[in-house]
């Protein structure tokens, strides 16, 4: 605060350019200064909190940076050794699916010289239910390693439009033995027809 009986617009732009705050021109009355001195004083002890706020956030600004950019380095190692994990685990569907392939070839090729060399009917049966699991096994290999290798990289996949109903027909000719065996009632019905059937339900 400046105090003075200097009361021109020179003077007052003089003490406003040296940092004062307040002018108070002389003949003065003490109870103006005390409340403009409390004034200032408040003023100032606002600013100061002000500052130590903006300390405070400052830090904790710095704190939650480095502890995200500690969470950011612990989840990227992470989703490196996932990366690393995937990798070993289609590196051993890999391996699994050779071993398993391997073998079941041999029991297919013996399957069927045998099943042209052998007349008994009950034995037939037992052939033909060793080359339905075998090929059973051999589906379930080649699709285990699919669905690993779609997961672990990026599929390239060329998309297509498929007839539902060749599809549907194709799928009963390939489960005509397993349908009949169960005595499954398979049949198709339009889309609306199973709208509507859905809501009745």
């Amino acid at each position: 605060m400046v105090i003075t009986a200097n009361i021109t617009d020179e003077a007052k732009r003089q003490a406003l350019f040296a940092g004062a705050t307040d002018f108070l021109a002389k003949p003065f009355d003490l109870i103006e200064v005390s409340l403009r001195i409390d004034n200032l004083l408040f003023a100032r002890y606002l600013h100061q909190q002000l500052q130590n706020q903006n300390q405070i956030l400052e830090k904790k600004v710095k704190e939650r940076t480095v502890e995200l950019e500690k969470a950011y380095q612990e989840l990227e190692k992470a989703n490196s050794d996932l990366k690393v994990l995937d990798q070993a685990k289609l590196d051993f569907l890999q391996l699994i699916s050779h071993e398993i392939r391997t073998p079941l070839n041999g029991i297919k090729g013996f399957t069927k010289l045998l099943k042209s060399e052998i007349q008994s009917p009950e034995l037939l049966n037992y052939l033909q239910y060793l080359e339905d699991s075998a090929i059973r096994l051999e589906k379930f290999s080649s699709q285990a390693l699919m669905i690993t290798e779609l997961r672990t990289h990026e599929p390239h996949m060329k998309i297509e439009e498929v007839p539902l109903q060749d599809l549907f027909n194709h799928s009963n000719i390939l489960h005509k033995k397993i349908i009949q065996k169960k005595e499954i009632n398979v049949f198709q019905i339009s889309a609306g027809r199973f709208l509507r059937l859905f809501l009745l339900l």
